[in-house]
């Protein structure tokens, strides 16, 4: 057909639809506009389906919101539900599943097999489906991120739009961190969240006799993560020792600097433990830049503790950890308290564990006790109990999802690391993606070390650890299709050769 009778009839068709989707729109008609824009999103993921993969990976950190979505869905999880889409188009037209399944994949579908069983029991939560209950989009997320896994790396995307999603992914979560700053400027949250999932500003009451409060910005350590996250992905570690590349050492003190603003102490030990993970990966130590390194941690150190008790509250708290530094009465009494606080609340959850040691509690939880809480000032520690909120990996799965649960579930989160340990150790075609893949394996690792020791519950750690792995899958993927840069070469990129990504 001749190119311009092409252009033609597609110029009118687009004509009369807009006209059509026009007088529709004016007479409050929104089910054709909502079917054409289905049909041209379905169309693109037909031509493109990695531009699922892209947006998911640009708005995971974003915590963008829109008008009129359910719940706690974001612009994240309809990109991320777009992905599946695009699986089932790709599985469809190929016919198969090239993916390299493992044990970490079939305890993946176990975990996944019990969590459905233990909701089937105790009542899924959803309450757009008539449940009384309240927090079923926590297995939804689950599930999703679960679902992730395997979509990502079979859809997956080429390794220079790699980079673009993840300097996306760390630009956007500003995002949610100006929602906050919006908060405590007085922006009502109720007009913030119909754009942003704003966390808002948590003000504990440990200090209250002292009249005064401690606030934590749970935003700023989630974006100190994400920047760190995408400085490491596409920056090599060496650097951070290079007087030239002075930039990158004044980075990542910034993302240091804001993971003090959360006022989560452990927001700050995760960003230390990521870089220093990243640089034994990188094999980027030696002799000189250790010497350099130390010199440069006793400065920072020094200048901390110079300045600690003029820094504002919630800096005060994040620093608290360290022997002898002078911060006031009202951070030294939050951050102690919360230590407290999560001993009792320990001590007070292991008495249910025999309750639920073979069929566990579930995700969902009784939302009119968590109201009557709230109405009557019923202590934190028993509305953490009625919404399962534990700060403990362990007691988090056993009384959650039972003894299986807990078998299966630390059994999966070891064997994904396992796994990509092991893919990081094999020869890559890819530099750029091979670091990339390294700063997500640190991080993952990270969450694992923090989950087994300091912190876990499976809500907010579950559906963050499964999207970092699908992004490693992927990026495994996407390496093993760079043959033109050298899976065909008798000389295989080197671990420590980050020569050409200056």
């Amino acid at each position: 057909m001749d190119s311009r009778i092409l252009i033609f009839i597609t110029t009118t068709l687009a004509v009369v639809a807009a006209a059509i989707i026009g007088v529709a729109v004016g007479t409050g008609e929104y089910l054709f506009p909502m079917l054409a824009v289905l049909a041209i999103l379905a169309v693109l993921l037909i031509a493109k389906p990695e531009i699922s993969v892209f947006f998911t990976v640009c708005l995971f950190a974003s915590h963008l919101n829109a008008p009129g979505l359910p719940g706690q869905f974001g612009l994240y999880e309809i990109a991320a539900m777009s992905a599946l889409l695009a699986m089932v188009i790709v599985v469809v037209f190929k016919r198969k599943i090239p993916l390299n399944f493992g044990i970490a994949h079939w305890l993946l579908f176990g975990f996944c097999l019990i969590l459905f069983l233990v909701g089937f029991y105790r009542g899924f939560g959803l309450r757009f489906l008539g449940s009384s209950l309240w927090g079923g989009y926590a297995y939804i997320k689950i599930f999703l991120a679960a679902a992730l896994v395997l979509a990502i790396p079979l859809v997956n995307m080429p390794a220079t739009l790699w980079r673009w999603a993840i300097l996306a992914m760390g630009l956007l979560s500003f995002i949610p961190l100006g929602a906050d700053f919006l908060s405590l400027a007085g922006v009502r949250l109720g007009y913030i969240n119909l754009f942003v999932q704003a966390s808002g500003v948590f003000s504990s009451d440990f200090t209250a006799e002292l009249g005064e409060s401690v606030d934590r910005i749970t935003s700023a350590g989630t974006t100190a993560q994400a920047l760190l996250l995408t400085l490491l992905a596409l920056v090599p570690s060496r650097k951070i020792f290079e007087p030239r590349s002075l930039w990158v050492s004044i980075a990542l003190i910034l993302i240091l600097l804001l993971s003090f603003i959360s006022g989560f102490r452990l927001m700050t030990a995760s960003i230390i433990l990521v870089t220093f993970i990243v640089i034994l990966l990188q094999r980027a130590l030696t002799l000189n830049r250790i010497v350099v390194g130390t010199i440069g941690c006793l400065v920072a150190l020094g200048l901390v503790y110079q300045v600690a008790d003029a820094l504002p509250p919630s800096m005060q708290r994040a620093i608290s950890w360290l022997p002898g530094v002078q911060i006031s009465q009202s951070a030294s009494i939050d951050a102690s308290a919360t230590v407290s606080w999560r001993l009792e609340l320990w001590q007070e959850a292991t008495k249910s564990i025999h309750d639920y040691l073979w069929v566990g509690r579930g995700l969902a939880f009784d939302g009119d006790t968590v109201l009557r809480s709230i109405s009557f000032g019923t202590s934190s520690i028993d509305w953490a109990l009625v919404i399962g909120a534990f700060h403990n990996g362990y007691l988090s799965l056993i009384i959650l999802t039972g003894l299986p649960g807990l078998i299966i579930g630390i059994a999966l989160i070891i064997a994904v690391v396992w796994r990509h340990w092991r893919f990081d150790t094999r020869p890559w075609n890819n530099p750029q993606l091979l670091m990339a893949h390294q700063a997500f394996l640190a991080m993952t690792t990270s969450w694992l070390i923090i989950f087994l020791t300091i912190y876990g519950d499976i809500g907010p750690v579950f559906p963050m650890y499964f999207f970092y792995w699908a992004v490693m899958e992927a990026l495994y993927k996407a390496d093993e299709r760079e043959s033109a840069i050298g899976a065909h070469s008798d000389s295989p990129l080197r671990r420590d050769d980050y020569s050409n990504l200056e």
